[in-house]
């Protein structure tokens, strides 16, 4: 028995080693792990594939809860901060809960990777998008390559 609790003592330290290990720079990378997730994922989902945008979309939340809760812990440095984090993202993080905020930036991300599909794809009036659905689509899927969005794990 003695020795089934030195191995769980040395398992958890082992654990508890490992989640310290991570620098404040990789903990802050989540964030753009996070946010291109959200933007990939929006382009799956334009593109009529909604497996993929499912699996970005966890991706993205497990990637983030990490990172917010990073912040709230005081994880991250703000060196690392600056130099990792997009800057719209730190304008998201205050909040009453980390849901709350991931709701938020999934909000803009999702709408930032739309804009760029649909208003960027068009120039004329907001009336006539709907009629080129098949456009949209064409152009989600370039984007979603374009981006190597099926590199985000």
């Amino acid at each position: 028995m003695r020795a089934t609790s030195q191995f769980a003592c040395l398992t958890l330290l082992a654990s508890v080693s490992v989640a310290s290990s991570q620098s404040d720079l990789q903990r802050a990378r989540l964030s753009r792990v996070m946010y291109a997730a959200f933007q990939c994922g929006t382009y799956a989902e334009m593109s009529g594939d909604q497996n993929e945008q499912q699996r970005l979309f966890n991706v993205g939340m497990k990637a983030g809860r990490d990172f917010v809760e990073a912040v709230k812990g005081g994880q991250i440095s703000d060196e690392a901060s600056q130099k990792e984090v997009p800057v719209v993202v730190i304008g998201l993080l205050a909040g009453p809960s980390t849901d709350f905020v991931m709701g938020r930036i999934f909000e803009v991300a999702m709408r930032d990777a739309y804009d760029e599909i649909v208003k960027g794809a068009f120039k004329f009036e907001p009336s006539k998008w709907e009629n080129h659905k098949t456009l949209i689509q064409s152009k989600a899927e370039t984007q979603y390559r374009a981006s190597n969005c099926v590199l985000i794990k």
